[in-house]
Parts: structure tokens; C-alpha cells; sequence
């Protein structure tokens, strides 16, 4: 098996292009009532019990309390997420890494305990989960 190297700052940024013409194409196809919705998730995976589910990774600072310290996505993304978990049964994994932790959980996990959502911002509203409900593992793991 060929081992895989990292994409060199060229090939990232063709990357990047590619996902946004993917993007765009996909957006072309869910306005013109082809597709229903869609999501971009950062990761398909298998486990080993042979079940695919999805990651969601995110890189942001700790949402501070009040209601509580917290971390989260934005509700459009989220209800993708469930929508297709329900239609598919595959469930998403969030991934977060802030300045010193890297949290983990499964949304719908994270949607049976308590959240609040934020009234919104120039990027949107977003779902917040409070750090108690997350596993915590070890900075930059």
C-alpha cells in the first residue's frame, strides 16, 4: 500500500477550490429541487463494528457562561446532521479543539442533555453544549 503524504500548500489550495465548486454545485442542485439538502462532513469513518457515521470538526475558543462554558455548532449545520442521522440512521461525531482541550461527542448525545442556542451572530445561530457533556481528551490529540 502507497504511503500518503500531506498535500504541499499548492495542492491544498486546489483542495479548497475543488470543495468550494463542490459547494457550489451542490447548492445549484438542493435550489433547483434535484437534492433535498446536504452537508459537508469533515470525515466518514467505520467502526469497528462495521457502521459508517460521520465527523464534524471544529476549532474555536470556549463559549463562556452564562448559561455555561460550552462548546457547539451552528443550527443550520446541526439540523442536517439530524435529518440525516433520522433518515439514515448514521450518527455524526463532533470533534472540537480549543486553546487547551480537544473535546468529543456524539450529537445526538450531546442533543439529549442540555443546550441552549445563541441568538446569532453575523454567522448565525449556533447550538451550544455545555464541556460537561463532552469527553475531554488531551490538547492537540
Amino acid at each position: 500500500m502507497k504511503t500518503l503524504r500531506a498535500p504541499n500548500g499548492q495542492e491544498h489550495a486546489r483542495g479548497r477550490k475543488i470543495e468550494q465548486r463542490l459547494y457550489d454545485l451542490l447548492v445549484g442542485a438542493r435550489d433547483a429541487g434535484s437534492i433535498y439538502t446536504f452537508l459537508q462532513p469533515d470525515a466518514l469513518a467505520l467502526n469497528p463494528d462495521g457502521k459508517l457515521f460521520l465527523i464534524e470538526a471544529k476549532g474555536q475558543s470556549l463559549f463562556v457562561a452564562p448559561p455555561f462554558d460550552g462548546h457547539g455548532l451552528p443550527l443550520d449545520q446541526l439540523h442536517r446532521y439530524r435529518m440525516i442521522h433520522a433518515a439514515t440512521g448514521i450518527t455524526t461525531l463532533l470533534i472540537v479543539w480549543d486553546d487547551e482541550h480537544v473535546w468529543r461527542q456524539w450529537i445526538h448525545k450531546l442533543e439529549d442533555g442540555p443546550h441552549f442556542d445563541t441568538k446569532g451572530t453575523s454567522t448565525g445561530k449556533r447550538r451550544i453544549y455545555p464541556v460537561t457533556s463532552f469527553v475531554q481528551d488531551a490538547a492537540g490529540a
